[in-house]
């Protein structure tokens, strides 16, 4: 979804609001093509409060060299720079959310719920219905609203099942005012085309990143599950579909056009795929590949 009442300069700074298991790794490397190392900060997802605070702590001359800060974080950061900031996140259906965030946790040794889970063998529904974390009860809306989805410090503490309407109303409000446009992973490349378009991205073509095939589908879950994760998620469920309608009647505006450029990248991104993805193919063959897609 793009916010049509807003635009895009180049003295603002861009906030990706990576929200966990939504397509953020690939937009990462996307994002990174376009900007200067030395001009983009990166929250990283091990420790991402002790780079918001790292973040925070930095001088205002420091600050000022920054164009994208870009990580796992909560709306509001933009409140600790004094230049002027626009942000841009992706969503995803909560209930393939729960799922892919509770396969991950059990494939992932690092985190610091897997050995809990494993050791106990935490069910997929307790694990989003026990309280166990805080990102399962309505993560979206929370991130997107500003308030603390459990592992953040500094911001307003709403603890597990204690989510309220006014939070949804909120999220809403923060994206109207601040938000440049605002994606679902299930229109990856819809919405990718919308960023590339608002922000005046080149070389947007990828690879998919961090993609496992070892969870459960959304329709191969019990009935039982899916309510379940729907009642903790009830925010996020009508945040999505928010979201969603507008990006559906965005696409239906511009129909002829932006069907014809989806085409086009869809063919020139498998291309790109298929060569980054070919270890027989020359480095300098590839370069020029590279070379060509930066300019389009």
């Amino acid at each position: 979804m793009t916010n049509k009442t807003f635009e895009h300069t180049a003295e603002q700074v861009l906030f990706f609001l990576h929200i966990p298991k939504t397509a953020g790794s690939t937009l990462h490397k996307i994002i990174e093509r376009q900007y200067s190392s030395n001009k983009v900060f990166t929250i990283h997802g091990v420790n991402p409060q002790k780079h918001i605070d790292e973040f925070k702590k930095w001088t205002p001359l420091d600050k000022n060299r920054i164009k994208v800060v870009k990580g796992h974080m909560n709306f509001g950061l933009h409140e600790s720079i004094e230049q002027p900031a626009t942000y841009i996140t992706m969503l995803r259906h909560p209930i393939d959310r729960a799922i892919s965030t509770y396969y991950y946790v059990l494939r992932s040794p690092s985190h610091h719920l897997h050995e809990y889970v494993t050791s106990k063998r935490i069910s997929l529904k307790d694990f989003v219905c026990d309280g166990l974390f805080t990102d399962m009860d309505n993560g979206q809306t929370r991130r997107i609203s500003g308030v603390s989805v459990g592992q953040f410090s500094g911001y307003k503490e709403v603890r597990f099942g204690e989510c309220y309407p006014e939070l949804l109303e909120q999220a809403k409000h923060n994206i109207d005012r601040y938000f440049a446009v605002i994606g679902i992973q299930e229109k990856f490349d819809e919405s990718l085309l919308m960023m590339k378009k608002k922000m005046n991205w080149k070389n947007c073509y990828y690879v998919k990143q961090n993609v496992s095939s070892i969870r459960v589908k959304q329709q191969e879950i019990s009935e039982d599950y899916y309510y379940a994760i729907a009642q903790f998620n009830d925010l996020d469920m009508k945040l999505y579909e928010f979201v969603k309608k507008k990006i559906e009647q965005e696409i239906l505006d511009e129909e002829n056009s932006f069907k014809k450029d989806l085409n086009n990248f869809h063919s020139y991104n498998k291309i790109y795929g298929n060569i980054v993805q070919s270890i027989s193919i020359p480095r300098n063959y590839l370069r020029s590949f590279k070379k060509k897609f930066s300019s389009t």
